[in-house]
C-alpha cells in the first residue's frame, strides 16, 4: 500500500463552528494573529495534524493515512500541539499585559 500525498497547499479554511455546533464567541482578529503565530512555532510532528484535522477538516483516519500514523498517534499529537498552543498562546497574552 503506497503512501498517499499531501496536496503541495492546505487551504486554511476560516475557524468556524465544526459539526453544527455555535462558537461561543469569534477569535477576534489580533487573536487570529497570534494563533497564527502559535502555530508556526509549533514543530511540524504538531502542526501538521492540527492543519489537516481542524482547518482542512480532515477526519481522524484521513489526517492518518496522510501522515503514515496511526489514529491513535494522531490523537495524541493534536492533544500535545493544543496543549503547546494553550501555554504558547497564554505566555504571549502574558507578555503583552505587560
Amino acid at each position: 500500500m503506497g503512501r498517499s500525498a499531501l496536496p503541495a497547499v492546505v487551504r486554511i479554511r476560516e475557524v468556524g463552528p465544526r459539526d453544527g455546533l455555535q462558537a461561543e464567541a469569534p477569535v477576534p482578529p489580533k487573536g487570529r494573529a497570534a494563533l497564527v503565530d502559535a502555530l508556526a512555532q509549533l514543530d511540524p510532528a504538531y502542526r501538521l495534524p492540527v492543519l489537516l484535522h481542524y482547518y482542512a477538516d480532515l477526519p481522524l483516519e484521513q489526517v492518518a493515512q496522510s501522515l503514515n500514523l496511526t489514529v491513535p498517534a494522531i490523537k495524541s499529537r493534536l492533544h500535545r500541539a493544543r496543549a503547546m498552543l494553550r501555554n504558547t498562546l497564554a505566555e504571549s497574552e502574558e507578555a503583552g499585559t505587560q
